[in-house]
Parts: structure tokens; C-alpha cells; sequence
């Protein structure tokens, strides 16, 4: 399973991986000046086991909308784990994906996320498969690119 892999860090975390939504997260914190901080997660499967991703700005309006919603399928590259160095096992009981204090994360950013075909297998990309190009999602246009989107894969400029 390509979750365990990657939690177990064997492989990079920005290789193509089409994973599903399981789980939308809030979770609320008291800022120091008496306000409330809320928090937004996705629970990412691949059908096996399941890892928590924060989400940058764009993807969150796309939650809150309704357009990334739970079994949705996304399509991932150029993520990156956050937390602990060391990797961990899915099976360990100190690991849920679920709790805040989950020990790692998936940073996932809207210029490389694309949605993905509700038949799409779960699990890595091949390389010659999605709109994918030598191991990244093909941007098409500059309309898919998005100013607070993160970093941009790749683009085919004609």
C-alpha cells in the first residue's frame, strides 16, 4: 500500500499518488488575543491506511464549497511530509490520523492537486498515466494556476 511507504518514509512524499477523501477535520484553538483559530484537515486514504493533510488556502475555499468534499479523489504531487523525521508505522497504536496531534502530516497545496476520475485506481501514478509529465501533473493552462496555490509541477507551454 502506498500510504505505508510513505508514512514509513521509504519513499518521497511528492511522487503522484491518487488518494480519496475519507474525512473533513476542524479543529478550533483559542488565539492569544481571546479569538477562535479553526484548523482545516483532509484524511487522504488509498483504501489501506490513511494520513492527515493541511490544506493551503485555495484548497480550503474548494472544501468549503463543496467541490473537495468526502470520496472525493484526488489526484497529488510535490507533497510534502511535516513533523516527525523519523517514519511511522500506520499499525503503531500512537498513529491517528484523525487526532490533532497526529505525528506526521501531508502538506498539500491547490497547484498540485487536481481532481481525479472517480474510477481512478488508488496508489502511485505510473508515469506515463493522468496528465502527468516526467512524474508531475501538467499545468494546461494559466487558468489552473492559482497566485496562493503553492508551487506550480509543470508547464506545457506551446
Amino acid at each position: 500500500p502506498a500510504l505505508r511507504k510513505m508514512l514509513n518514509k521509504d519513499v518521497a512524499a511528492g511522487i503522484p499518488i491518487i488518494l480519496c477523501v475519507s474525512q473533513v477535520l476542524r479543529f478550533r484553538s483559542k488565539k492569544p488575543d481571546g479569538g477562535v483559530a479553526e484548523e482545516l484537515r483532509l484524511e487522504l486514504t488509498d483504501g489501506w491506511y490513511s494520513i492527515p493533510a493541511l490544506v493551503d488556502s485555495v484548497l480550503a475555499i474548494y472544501v468549503e464549497k463543496g467541490t473537495i468534499k468526502i470520496g472525493s479523489k484526488i489526484a497529488v504531487c510535490n507533497a510534502q511530509l511535516a513533523g516527525s523525521d523519523d517514519g511511522v508505522d500506520p499499525l503503531d497504536d500512537s498513529y491517528d490520523s484523525s487526532k490533532r496531534n497526529c505525528p506526521l502530516l501531508l502538506r498539500i497545496t491547490a497547484n498540485s492537486t487536481r481532481p481525479a476520475k472517480w474510477h481512478a485506481r488508488l496508489g502511485y501514478v505510473p508515469p506515463k498515466s493522468l496528465e502527468n509529465h516526467a512524474g508531475t501533473i501538467l499545468v494546461k493552462s494559466l487558468d489552473d494556476i492559482h497566485p496562493n496555490g503553492g508551487s506550480i509541477p509543470a508547464i506545457d507551454l506551446v
